[in-house]
């Protein structure tokens, strides 16, 4: 979730589920929020994130999307589930293309039966919509 601190900077953390309640990465009997910590350098957050966990074959990664400026970006966590801060951020193109965009991305990983199994969605300043899907897992690593 993004959140605002007593300064004006926003900031992303997050939770996990287990069963019946809010938990950590690991798990566990208490709710707990943790800090996103993103990569040095990582551009500012401009929207909600949207996360994705694709554990189809080898690829095992949860992916974080966010919007700064009119640019979406994405980070791959290093552990595969939730250290982003090591790794390498990077814009995006949507729908082949970097259109100018001004909502909050939406994704999903893992769909089934499609070449691209990560597809992302999101709004542009011009109200269309973009929409675009990666390669096949195959052509992929985590960044």
């Amino acid at each position: 979730m993004r959140v605002k601190n007593s300064l004006g900077q926003f900031k992303l953390y997050e939770t996990f589920f287990e069963d019946t309640h809010f938990t950590s990465a690991a798990g566990g009997p208490t709710g707990v929020y943790q800090s996103v910590t993103l990569p040095a350098g990582a551009p500012s957050i401009g929207s909600d994130p949207a996360y994705e966990f694709d554990n189809y074959d080898f690829f095992n990664a949860g992916t974080l999307y966010y919007r700064s400026g009119t640019k979406v970006y994405q980070v791959s966590a290093s552990n595969g589930v939730d250290q982003f801060n090591t790794s390498t951020i990077k814009a995006i193109a949507i729908g082949g293309v970097s259109p100018s965009i001004s909502g909050n991305p939406v994704v999903i990983g893992g769909t089934p039966y499609e070449a691209g199994r990560h597809w992302v969605l999101a709004r542009g300043s011009n109200n269309a919509l973009y929409w675009g899907e990666s390669f096949n897992d195959e052509q992929l690593a985590p960044n």
